[in-house]
């Protein structure tokens, strides 16, 4: 584990990164934008004044999904070399995400047989060789896809998903298959901390893990209508509070209403107030509201807390990838005149309200 004088020298340096962040009332400001011009004016003075700096809205919409998958990638980046040992390979391991999501991203070319666009450095996590030119290769089996991938874990992932993927032609098991894999090894390397340190990484991903099981079984229930003998293959490892067993209890007895009503125990018993909605869909948008609301509620937990651990910089990794995503999301609205559908987390920053 990590010095303490180690953690203290993140801790004041995360702080800085976590004053730059938006504030309550420059949410609400940009929340009452009409148009992207606006909202651009409004952008200015924080961190993201250099995105609108000499360019047009269009300019600034059209490079906007480039430039915040490029920002998020290269702080965490950053953060890991702040770290050493265990603690940076948990860092390390998280930005894989990035390499996955152009991962499914190629996958998708691959199936559809439409041109992959190769990612930029920028957006990946440098961690492992990846032939990205394979997913142009539209005439190829799956099999030789995922041979394609040696060596890395990628590879490993996909490999073990092919029977069900063959089977049901769904790419949503690859997806899975690929993030259950990355939160595996991400368990692995939690196990080697100790006392403050683990406990408050375990939190933090822990109720992660419990959100997006919450999210595959509704998926899949509700969308993909997945048989109860194929959940395994959806369900992460090590929640919090949410056991396989438990989940597999409420995803193979109970039918929509009831099977969310199965998975309301703490913390999760608001949803109960949700199933009270005559239609389930807008229900699937209040209920991941609420799992993200009590997300950051762990987030802030961990920044109030004892100061010298890793929950600190995931902390806020978590909380930066949170606010880049809701300005993308709003910058989108309103350049595509939907802002009235756009409905932001309890109106501002769960996280960082005062």
């Amino acid at each position: 584990m990590c010095a303490i004088g180690l953690y203290a020298n993140i801790n004041a340096k995360v702080r800085a990164m976590l004053s730059q962040l938006l504030d309550s009332e420059k949410w609400q400001s940009m929340l009452s934008c009409k148009d992207l011009p606006s909202l651009m004016a409004k952008l200015e003075g924080t961190r993201y004044e250099k995105w609108t700096k000499n360019t047009t809205p269009e300019e600034f919409v059209r490079l906007l999904d480039k430039t915040i998958v490029t920002e998020s990638a290269f702080t965490e980046k950053r953060i890991k070399n702040f770290l050493s040992g265990t603690p940076a390979e948990i860092m390390g391991i998280l930005t894989e995400e990035y390499d996955i999501d152009q991962i499914k991203r190629g996958l998708r070319c691959w199936k559809k047989k439409i041109t992959f666009e190769k990612p930029d450095p920028d957006i990946l996590s440098g961690r492992h060789i990846i032939d990205w030119d394979i997913f142009n290769r539209y005439e190829i089996p799956v099999e030789e896809l995922i041979l394609s991938l040696p060596m890395n874990p990628f590879g490993a992932a996909l490999g073990n998903a092919r029977m069900i993927y063959k089977k049901t032609q769904a790419l949503f098991f690859f997806e899975v298959a690929l993030e259950k894999d990355l939160f595996r090894r991400i368990w692995l390397e939690i196990d080697k901390l100790s006392g403050s340190d683990k406990k408050s990484v375990q939190k933090l991903f822990g109720l992660q893990i419990d959100i997006l099981n919450i999210k595959n079984m509704i998926r899949s229930k509700f969308y993909y209508h997945i048989s109860p003998e194929m959940i395994e293959h959806i369900i992460y490892n090590n929640g919090a509070n949410l056991s396989y067993n438990k989940c597999f209890d409420a995803y193979a007895n109970f039918e929509q209403k009831e099977f969310l009503a199965k998975i309301a125990c703490t913390p999760f018993d608001r949803l109960s107030e949700i199933l009270k909605m005559p239609d389930i869909k807008p229900a699937m948008m209040l209920i991941d509201e609420l799992l993200f609301e009590l997300f950051h509620r762990q987030i802030r937990s961990i920044f109030s807390g004892y100061p010298f651990t890793m929950g600190v910089p995931l902390a806020y990794v978590m909380l930066n990838r949170w606010e880049l995503k809701q300005v993308r999301s709003l910058a989108w609205s309103l350049y595509l005149g939907a802002e009235d559908e756009f409905k932001p987390y309890w109106g501002n920053n769960p996280a960082i309200k005062k």
